[in-house]
């Protein structure tokens, strides 16, 4: 399994990930890949980043193998890509009362 760690950012509240440089970015694309041997070490850098007030609520996030980071659960695929918005149902003009 791979890995990367996410948090919030703190003075905007974007959802942002630990990247190779050890700074955070708002793209999971940017996301450094690890494995769960490499994972506690990652997290651990990553909570310095909680202490020096840079980001809140660091974890690691499951992904998918694959050409680009897909994380595994919907909670992070929506965390990461945006929310869902909007449904695809017709509706009468005028409203749902019709």
């Amino acid at each position: 399994m791979s890995y990367v760690v996410s948090a919030n950012r703190l003075d905007d509240g974007s959802v942002v990930y630990f990247t190779d440089q050890g700074r955070w970015s708002n793209q999971v694309d940017d996301a450094k890949i690890v494995s769960r041997e490499d994972l506690e070490e990652t997290l651990r850098v990553g909570r310095r980043s909680e202490e020096q007030n840079i980001v809140v609520a660091c974890y690691e996030v499951e992904v998918g193998s694959g050409h680009s980071i897909h994380p595994v659960r919907l909670r992070e695929r929506i965390r990461s890509h945006g929310p869902t918005v909007g449904d695809h149902q017709s509706r009468p003009a005028g409203g749902p009362e019709g």
